[in-house]
């Protein structure tokens, strides 16, 4: 079964997965870090930690690949993260730094859909260079 959402993109229903109410409770935790970063330290931390508290495990844990992986992720395309780059670049980039060891296939579909629903904003609004 497919919907189609606006003329531009068919979603497969076939993605659907269920949250336990601890995965959405930690998905929650990790967009309300997102929405409270200011780019402290203590916000950069809490974004990593709750980013790791969804399964995200790289080789090294570095907070910073942890941070920039949620905001580009789950966030933003922020042009300071991107640095003129195009996504898959920098999460090619961050990939050769630290590499993901693990993460739940669950909160990767969420990240799907995120994507794709951006991509469409992002050509709907006339932004350039999401994807």
């Amino acid at each position: 079964m497919f919907v189609l959402l606006f003329p531009l993109c068919v979603l497969s229903l076939y993605q659907v997965k269920r949250l336990s109410p601890e995965s959405r409770l930690r998905f929650a935790a990790l967009i309300t870090a997102l929405a409270a970063d200011c780019g402290t330290p203590s916000d950069k931390a809490r974004v990593a930690q709750a980013l790791y508290n969804i399964g995200q495990r790289t080789k090294h844990n570095s907070q910073a690949v942890l941070y920039s992986t949620a905001k580009l992720v789950y966030d933003a395309n922020d042009p300071e993260l991107m640095n003129g780059k195009h996504v898959q670049l920098v999460l090619d980039e961050m990939q050769a730094r630290d590499p993901v060891c693990s993460s739940q296939t669950v909160h990767v579909q969420c990240f799907s859909l995120y994507f794709v629903l951006s991509g469409i904003w992002c050509d709907c609004v006339g932004i350039t260079g999401f994807m």
